[in-house]
């Protein structure tokens, strides 16, 4: 598999932009996927902005197995900072999790990481409180959970993800899928903004 890196531009092998066609010059740096198609600056730059809207899709060209662009690529090319490469990573693991556990507390509702969890709970990062892994619900001390026994026993997290029961835990269901729908409405307009702009400017270069 290719090594993401900057594209660079031969005579031979003209490269250009995947998202918006524009030719890239062997001065203008450039991201180059692990499927070996290339995006410019400004294409790389929306799709990092794109995921700041839920629902959360990692800066990625083609669809799975290809691997989205490796952060440190991605940090590199658009000089983000320390805060942001780190809330990115924190959204990618969130993505990349199989089983998303959450913290029980609906005034917090953040992701609890699998380095978190140990057990039967999750610790959250950001309450310090601690969710019972197998009812979503606080920490009940080792009295009975109110999911069934066998339900671990037999299951586990992967069996449950495998049959699509991914989420456990405080901010899901109704309130988490609205914040996705209105995610998706944003994400949207912004594509069809940047779709109109490419239109306008195809039809400035070609003259019509």
């Amino acid at each position: 598999m290719a090594t993401p890196t900057t594209a660079t531009a031969t005579a031979n092998t003209p490269i250009h932009c995947t998202i918006c066609t524009t030719p890239l010059p062997a001065s203008a740096p450039s991201a180059l996927f692990p499927c070996s198609h290339a995006h410019c600056l400004p294409c790389l730059r929306l799709a990092y902005t794109l995921t700041l809207y839920p629902p959360f899709r990692p800066v990625q060209c083609c669809p799975p197995p290809q691997a989205p662009l490796p952060v440190p690529v991605l940090r590199r090319l658009l000089a983000l900072t320390s805060a942001e490469v780190a809330a990115y990573r924190a959204r990618l693991a969130e993505h990349d999790a199989q089983v998303k556990l959450y913290c029980f507390d609906p005034h917090c509702g953040e992701f609890i990481p699998r380095a978190l969890r140990s057990g039967g709970l999750g610790r959250c990062r950001g309450c310090k409180k601690r969710t019972c892994k197998r009812c979503g619900g606080q920490e009940h001390g080792g009295r009975w959970c109110r999911v069934e026994e066998e339900e671990e026993e037999e299951e586990g997290e992967v069996a449950r993800a495998k049959r699509g029961d991914t989420r456990v835990g405080g901010k899901k269901g109704k309130e988490r899928e609205r914040e996705e729908e209105l995610g998706r409405i944003a994400r949207e307009k912004v594509e069809a903004r940047v779709r109109e702009e490419g239109f306008r400017r195809v039809v400035r270069e070609m003259g019509w």
